[in-house]
Order: C-alpha cells, then structure tokens, then sequence
C-alpha cells in the first residue's frame, strides 16, 4: 500500500503508515514503478526531521518487515517455532538415551547373569536344576550364571529399611530378559524362569 500522506511503501497488512503514522486507505494500492516527489518548493527544499512522538520506523521493525515480506511469517513467529520444537527434539533425545540405558547394559561375555542394582546392603540366592548359590553385597553387581540349566530361580532381599528401590534383572548376552524391582522397606525381589 502507498500511504496518501506520504507516498511511503508499506505492506498490504499494515493500517497505520510507517514513516507518518497516518491511518491507510483499505484498498490495497499498486507500487507505481516511480514515485513523483511533492511538487512544492518547500517541500524539495527542506530535509524531512521527524517531531517528537511522530511514529517512524526504525531499523529493527525495518528489517523484521523486510523478513516478513520474504518469508510471509513474523519472525517472532519463527523464532517461538524453532524454541518449541527445538525443545521437543530435545526432550525427545533425552527420553529415548535414557530408555535405552535401563534396558541394555554394556556388551558382557556370554552367556546368563544376574544384575543386582540397590545402593543399600542385601542378601540373595540363586539357583539352578542342581545347584544353590547365596551371595550379599552393597551396590550394583553382576554376577555370571554358572553353568545354567533349565530351570532358574533369583530371589534377593534389602538388609535395611530404605524405601529406594531395589532392582534384580536377568541378563543374557548383556541385555534384560526379565527384571523386578521393590521399593518396600526390607522388601525382596524374585525371579523365576525356564532359560
């Protein structure tokens, strides 16, 4: 649109001039291809200052307008647009790293093992067709499944009042074939299974 005060361009969408602030028409108007400059004598001979509180356009909204006429979107738009899914891309990147951690563990030699994860103390026993084995410890530990037959059983058990979890998961080949956990205080967790 072309302002009828002042001759300045503005975009179609806009209502109020750019340079002079004056309301425009709501016709949308065509560029000429030349714009004839005012014809009075005062006007060529003096260099146009705005006054104070006149709405002029500075820099900045000219280049976000510029934007604007390029793209056809606000750039405030953009920008919130790319925040969002930026941050979805993110959260979504964090989500699958940390399901992935909980469900695979690092490659270990072959064969069954039994995890225990629990920072506290506990006790446990695990057993095959024709062997018994008891085991105890403090923390996270790994332990290989000798010689594994048929049937299999795991159960393990906190030695103290926490309420954090204790989880026990059955391993083959280093990822999870089944996993259990408790939270309950003194709670104990079982495992039994045809291998």
């Amino acid at each position: 649109m072309i302002c009828d005060n002042c001759d300045a361009k503005n975009l179609d969408h806009r209502e109020i001039c750019w340079k002079c602030g004056e309301p425009l028409s709501q016709q949308p108007a065509a560029y000429p291809s030349t714009i004839v400059p005012k014809t009075s004598i005062e006007q060529k001979s003096t260099i146009y200052t705005p006054t104070k509180g006149e709405n002029r356009m500075g820099d900045d909204e000219k280049k976000c307008i510029d934007e604007e006429k390029e793209t056809g979107m606000n750039p405030l738009i953009k920008l919130f647009l790319l925040v969002f899914f930026g941050t979805l891309a993110v959260i979504f990147i964090l989500f699958v790293i940390g399901s992935h951690t909980n469900s695979a563990v690092s490659p270990s030699p072959a064969g069954y093992q039994v995890k225990v994860i629990y920072p506290g103390t506990w006790r446990g026993a695990l057993g095959t067709d024709d062997s018994t084995k008891t085991f105890s410890g403090t923390g996270t530990t790994t332990y290989d499944i000798q010689n594994p037959k048929h049937n299999f059983g795991c159960s393990v058990g906190k030695q103290d009042g926490s309420s954090q979890r204790l989880t026990v998961e059955l391993l083959k080949d280093g990822y999870v074939l089944k996993s259990e956990f408790t939270d309950d205080p003194y709670g104990s967790v079982t495992i039994v299974t045809i291998l």
